[in-house]
């Protein structure tokens, strides 16, 4: 009887553990602040695909990347690309010279911060990637001068402008692709089921899809 029950737990252990291969090739992580506000929240739990794909660089502006940064892994988005001359005033993001885009569709209101986040609006990187992002400009830390994204680098802003470490901040500066460890593909949390958080940005594919 004993071998019996040995049998059926390692039979049921088997089965709950397996996993399908392509769960190998994800990351999980879980948003440690709040500078991705307004549509990714402390405590938000993530799934990254494992890595950059290779030949994808292109591919990258306007995706969420989860990379190490100075303390640790962090979570921002990648607007930068090698080459580009980039720039922030106000919170504002200035790419090769243009300012870009920013909207304030109908809807947004409703995501704006009674916590002192600010004002939510669209910024569009390009025709195809746009996100909500939150402004203040009265934000201490929000300006960086214009310079050029090194080669295999990358320059990474927090969604919420007056209230994220990166790029910007001295100790994380120009990120060098090695670092990203992966893209975000996941997003558990209530906030997402809002219209205006599904966003064309975070439509990064996974490799076996």
């Amino acid at each position: 009887m004993a071998s019996a029950r040995t049998l059926f737990w390692s039979l049921l252990a088997a089965v709950l553990f397996v996993q399908p291969a392509h769960a190998r090739d994800t990351l999980r992580s879980k948003m440690a602040s709040s500078s991705m506000l307004p549509c990714l929240k402390k405590g938000d739990m993530l799934i990254a695909s494992f890595g950059v794909p290779e030949g994808e660089l292109e591919q990258l502006r306007g995706k969420v990347a989860l990379y190490m940064g100075s303390g640790g892994l962090s979570v921002h988005r990648i607007v930068g690309l090698p080459g580009d001359r980039v720039s922030v005033a106000g919170g504002r993001l200035t790419l090769n010279g243009t300012a870009v885009p920013l909207t304030r569709p109908e809807g947004f209101a409703k995501l704006d911060s009674s916590e002192g986040h600010g004002e939510a609006h669209l910024e569009a990187v390009s025709k195809e990637i746009a996100y909500p992002i939150f402004l203040r400009p009265s934000a201490a830390f929000n300006d960086f001068p214009e310079a050029v994204v090194p080669d295999e680098s990358v320059f990474l802003l927090g969604d919420n402008r007056g209230g994220a470490l990166d790029s910007r901040a001295p100790q994380v500066g120009f990120v060098p692709v090695a670092r990203i460890e992966g893209l975000i593909g996941v997003i558990y949390n209530d906030v997402n089921s809002s219209d205006v958080c599904k966003v064309e940005s975070r439509g990064y594919r996974f490799p076996w899809e």
